[in-house]
């Protein structure tokens, strides 16, 4: 009868043990944060942008965020001069990034609207750099 009493009283603690354990895991654990959007693009040339779906340590966390998000709202900032006349051209677009999605930079060359990728490297080229800011839109 001992030890009938002992055991149930292990089976009794040690569910009180297991159930307060993992409520207060779920409970009252950090929140969940996602990675820096900045870590889930992937550039993959100046020209283009899209969004990371290769195997990474973060693609996992990178998955998760985009389930809860909309997905990245994202603006890229740069200049583009034309050789021949030396003029500056700002790019300025935003978008929203999501999975399988590109995003393709325009710039207006003052003949109207031209996707960044499609100008002629022999008269355009970019200055600097291309910068661009981005974050997780809910």
């Amino acid at each position: 009868m001992a030890f009938k009493s002992k055991l149930l009283s292990f089976i009794f603690t040690a569910g009180i043990g297991f159930t307060l354990y993992t409520g207060s895991a779920v409970a009252g654990g950090p929140p969940w944060t996602p990675p820096s959007a900045a870590q889930c693009i992937f550039q993959s040339n100046l020209a283009r942008l899209d969004f990371r779906l290769t195997s990474n340590t973060l693609w996992d966390q990178c998955r998760e965020a985009y389930r809860r998000y909309k997905g990245i709202n994202i603006k890229i900032t740069g200049t583009v001069r034309q050789k021949s006349t030396m003029r500056d051209f700002s790019i300025n677009h935003q978008d929203l990034l999501t999975p399988g999605k590109y995003i393709y930079p325009m710039v207006n060359t003052g003949s109207g609207m031209k996707f960044l990728y499609s100008l002629d490297p022999k008269e355009y080229m970019i200055v600097g750099s291309l910068n661009y800011s981005e974050n997780w839109k809910k």
